[in-house]
Parts: structure tokens; C-alpha cells; sequence
């Protein structure tokens, strides 16, 4: 199965693994008639599509499959989502279950189907994996003109807690392999037992730039009085490619070589963020201060922050930049009753083609907001709210606070839903208020402009 970019078939995120004191261990009533999956190594994370022709062979109608992860990869899934074929096309549920079986070393999916499958009937289900943190570097360390080289570990047959028919598996590189153009193909392996795995190391060149993000925080300000949706993100980004030996980097050669056009250098310098369309007013700054090298370009589909670091973002190497724009109001916000307002925001925008270890987003709506209400993806943690002062604050703005860990760019098509109440009142009050304070402020000044502190009295 491709990824999609509806969210309708957006899965969840994964951040940490969750055994449970007792195995857990399927029942064997399914088989895999065929059992196809394919790799995509050409990205910044590795993504899988499976193709699973599952037949009932039990005694009663099943309604359960149960997808199966070696426990060393389950930290590393970033999405996962899935749907059936059976005559039409549905979603399927797929929820990480709370018990592992140690004995062997798996994980299990539980993924419902859309209707129970009787004894002796087939369906086939369509998987969709991203992992995040899978490619190693080797070696570790190279000059800033080296091939950039990695190593992919997996098993050779697909990993399964039932037993297979046929299994064929796929993997697609930048390299160039003998087999089948830039895919290599293992199988079909016929009769293959549950759980079975055999070790499978995949060294491939990319001479793509990798990228990713350690930690963005997004903060998005809502402001009634002045109709706006002002967005702010930091990014600590990081490239985990091959490292840079020590006093190897060399300006000139680096300039001299991609001036040439020379593709084999795996640093990052330009870094393109999609923006909403009617997005206005960019900035772009980093720790130093402000960043002329940008460009900013509207279009009809979506604007395009075009960023050039300051300087090129090696293997090892971190950059931290901080980027900001303002959208109306009336894009996000429409009124759903009596002083009540409901927003539709983006959980990400983002470059292309990278991953987040962390992703922190405040929602920071007008002081007095109440009676606040959220919907979205279930967040690594709890959401929660909080208070945040701003310019001519009195009492601080109510803030919600979504924290994701293992995040892909994916996730860009995903919403967030919040509704509050707002009203005329709590929207004047603030202006109410500062009038007050400068009412008494040019009181209390005349008054004063009217005392004689004078040593000599005054002539009449």
C-alpha cells in the first residue's frame, strides 16, 4: 500500500513500546496466502507497503488479524495505517496491544476488519509503514567528498505470527543494482513458518542529503482584535548522514564542487517549507539574528519559504533556525453559535521528506477564551493547558499544549479542531481596561501639574 496524504487512512504514532507482564501470543486461525511488501530506501526514513492475501483457517467466522512487529523495530515506527480490500475499499483499525510475546520477540497489531471473514474466505489487506532512525551510516566518518553510504538490517522473510504460502519482498535504493533497475527482489519463499527471520543487511550509496528535525516547537497565536493567525516554529534540525572527519571541511573545495554540479555532496543548504496559501509577512531568523537569504513565493495552491542556511548542514552537523508568518483569521476560524468560535488548523506544515524525534504545539487563543474543547490526533502526552502572558496581558492567555514524538512529514494533511467561547465582552475588556489606565494616568499627571512645589510663592 502508497501512503496517502488523506486523513483518512493516517495512522497513529508510535513513541514508545508498552510489554505487558504476560505473552501474548495470537491464535492460529489465519493464513497468508501471499505475503508481498516492498521498501522504499530513497527517503529520509524507511518506508514499507505490504500486501497480505489472508485466508480463514479456522472453524468460525474471525473479525481480528494481528500484525506482527519484531520488538527492535516498533520504537522506530513513526505511522502505520491500513485498509482492506474486500470487494470495496475500507479503513481498518490498527491499535498497538498492550502485551509481547518475549519468546518471539514480537509485537503485535491488532488490525479489525471491516466484517468478519467466514471459514475458507480470503480478503487482502494493505499495510503502510514509515520507520524513522533505520539507516547507519558506514563508515561513521568520512571526508565532505566521500560517498555517502548506509546499512539497512532487516529479516528476509516478512515477519508474520501466521504461517505463509508465498512471500516475496522488495527494496528500492539510489543505487544502481543488477536486479530489476534499482530494486532488489527476494522470493517468492514458499511455506514459510510463523515468526520465521533471517538476518538481511542492505549497504546502498545515497548521495542525497538526509534531514531531520530533533525538536519543533510550533506556537500559533490567535488574535480576534487584530483578525490573525500568527505562526511560529523553531527548528533544531540535524543531519544524520555520514560525519565529517575532524578539520576536514574545506569552504573553497565545497564551493568549487557544487558549482560544478557535483551530486556526491551530502550537505544541506536549501530547505523549501510549504505554507498555507494566503500566508503573509515571513520572517526567517536563527541564534546570530536576522537571515536575508530567503525567498518567499505565493501561489494559487500554497505559498513557498525558500530558506538558505548560513552556512552547509553536514552528517553530525545541527542547525537552529526560527521562521514565522501571519494568515487571516477567517481562513481558520468560522462561529458555530452564540460567541463561540471553532478553528481548523494544521497540525504541520514543514519541509519535505523529514522526521521529528519531538514536536511541540501551543495554541495559544484570546485571553478570556473559555469553556475550550480539543480534537485531534491522541498527542505522545496528555494534552494540557496552560496559562501564557503576552504584550498587555492582565491575566494571561489560555494555552493548549500538544507534544508528539516520532513524527514524518505525513502528518501535514492531519488537523487540529478547537472550539471556545469568546465574548464581546472578554474582547473588550482588555481595551477597556488600558483605557482606564491611562485615564488615571493623565488624571493623576494633572493633578499633580497643578501643585505648587515651588520654593518662592508665586506673584499675583
Amino acid at each position: 500500500m502508497k501512503f496517502s496524504n488523506s486523513p483518512l487512512f493516517l495512522g497513529l504514532t508510535v513513541s514508545t513500546l508498552v510489554n505487558g507482564i504476560l505473552a501474548f501470543k495470537p491464535p492460529k486461525v489465519f493464513e497468508n496466502s501471499k505475503f508481498v511488501r516492498s521498501f522504499d530506501l530513497t527517503g529520509s526514513y524507511v518506508k514499507e507497503s505490504i500486501a497480505i492475501e489472508v485466508k480463514n483457517i479456522g472453524d468460525k467466522p474471525e473479525s481480528v488479524y494481528y500484525y506482527a512487529v519484531p520488538q527492535g523495530q516498533a520504537e522506530s515506527i513513526a505511522v502505520i495505517e491500513g485498509r482492506e480490500d474486500k470487494g470495496r475499499v475500507a479503513a481498518v483499525n490498527l491499535d498497538l496491544i498492550e502485551e509481547g510475546d518475549d519468546e518471539t520477540g514480537a509485537s503485535f497489531y491488532k488490525v479489525e476488519l471491516s466484517s468478519p471473514l467466514k471459514p475458507e474466505e480470503t480478503t487482502t489487506l494493505q499495510l503502510g509503514v514509515a520507520y524513522t532512525n533505520r539507516y547507519v551510516p558506514t563508515p561513521e566518518f568520512g571526508t565532505q567528498f566521500d560517498s555517502q553510504l548506509f546499512v539497512f538490517e532487516d529479516s528476509r522473510y516478512a515477519f508474520s505470527a501466521y504461517p505463509s504460502a508465498e512471500q516475496i519482498s522488495d527494496l528500492s535504493s539510489n543505487e544502481d543494482p543488477t536486479i530489476e533497475g534499482t530494486t532488489l527482489k527476494y522470493g517468492p519463499f514458499e511455506d514459510v513458518a510463523p515468526y520465521a527471520s533471517e538476518e538481511l543487511q542492505i549497504k546502498f550509496e545515497n548521495p542525497k542529503p538526509l534531514l531531520k528535525a530533533t525538536k519543533l516547537q510550533r506556537d500559533i497565536w490567535i488574535s480576534h482584535w487584530g483578525s490573525t493567525a500568527s505562526f511560529e516554529e523553531f527548528y533544531q534540525m540535524h543531519n544524520p548522514g555520514t560525519k565529517l572527519k575532524d578539520n576536514s571541511f574545506s569552504r573553497l573545495d565545497y564551493a568549487r564542487r557544487t558549482n560544478s554540479y557535483n551530486l556526491n555532496v551530502a550537505a544541506t543548504r536549501n530547505i523549501d517549507i510549504k505554507l498555507p496559501p494566503y500566508a503573509r509577512e515571513p520572517y526567517y531568523t536563527d541564534l546570530v539574528g536576522n537571515v536575508s537569504t530567503s525567498n518567499f513565493r505565493q501561489e494559487s495552491t500554497g505559498s513557498l519559504l525558500q530558506l538558505r542556511s548560513r552556512y552547509p548542514i553536514f552528517g553530525g552537523w545541527n542547525y537552529n533556525f526560527t521562521i514565522g508568518w501571519n494568515v487571516d483569521l477567517k481562513f481558520f476560524s468560522r462561529v458555530v453559535g452564540e460567541d463561540r468560535y471553532l478553528l481548523k488548523l494544521p497540525l504541520l506544515e514543514g519541509p519535505e521528506d523529514i522526521s521529528y524525534d519531538e514536536v511541540v504545539i501551543n495554541i495559544i487563543l484570546p485571553e478570556g477564551s473559555q469553556d475550550i474543547d480539543l480534537s485531534a490526533m491522541t498527542p505522545s502526552v496528555p494534552e494540557t493547558i496552560k496559562v501564557v502572558k503576552s504584550y498587555l496581558d492582565f491575566f494571561g492567555r489560555p494555552t493548549i499544549q500538544l507534544r508528539y514524538d516520532n513524527v514524518i512529514d505525513n502528518y501535514r494533511r492531519s488537523e487540529i479542531f478547537v472550539s471556545y467561547t469568546f465574548t464581546k465582552q472578554d474582547a473588550l475588556k482588555k481595551p477597556a481596561i488600558i483605557s482606564a489606565v491611562f485615564v488615571c494616568f493623565f488624571s493623576v499627571f494633572l493633578f499633580l501639574a497643578k501643585i505648587d512645589i515651588g520654593i518662592t510663592p508665586k506673584k499675583k
